[in-house]
């Protein structure tokens, strides 16, 4: 995506706020940017959409994942360099995502694969 990015991100305490770790990462990544000499990287605030206590985190993820396929950019998550994760490579997502489908269609109720933390 040439000019906007999707993430998916999950608190870890009952504590953790979206709106600090979306400010620094918008500093750090803006910084190295613009350190490169490419200026001004990000536009002020973001737009959040939450995933509801009772929708499976996987919703959200599908939509993440295939947003490169959707705009025509690669066949396949798997493809787009930019896709990644500190959990789970691009194929398990894919992979859990394929399960929950396959399952009479409907993705609630499905977890993502355990951590390897």
């Amino acid at each position: 995506m040439d000019d906007h990015v999707h993430i998916a991100a999950r608190g870890l305490t009952a504590h953790s706020d979206l709106r600090p770790f979306i400010a620094e990462w918008k500093k750090s990544t803006g910084f190295l940017w613009s350190k490169r000499g490419f200026g001004r990287l990000w536009q002020p605030g973001f737009w959040d959409r939450r995933a509801r206590f009772d929708e499976s985190p996987l919703v959200m993820l599908k939509y993440v994942v295939e947003n490169p396929v959707r705009a025509k950019l690669v066949d396949h998550p798997s493809k787009y360099a930019l896709t990644g994760s500190t959990e789970f490579t691009v194929d398990e997502i894919c992979a859990a995502i394929a399960a929950a489908g396959n399952a009479g269609g409907t993705v609630g109720g499905t977890k993502v694969p355990p951590s390897r933390g």
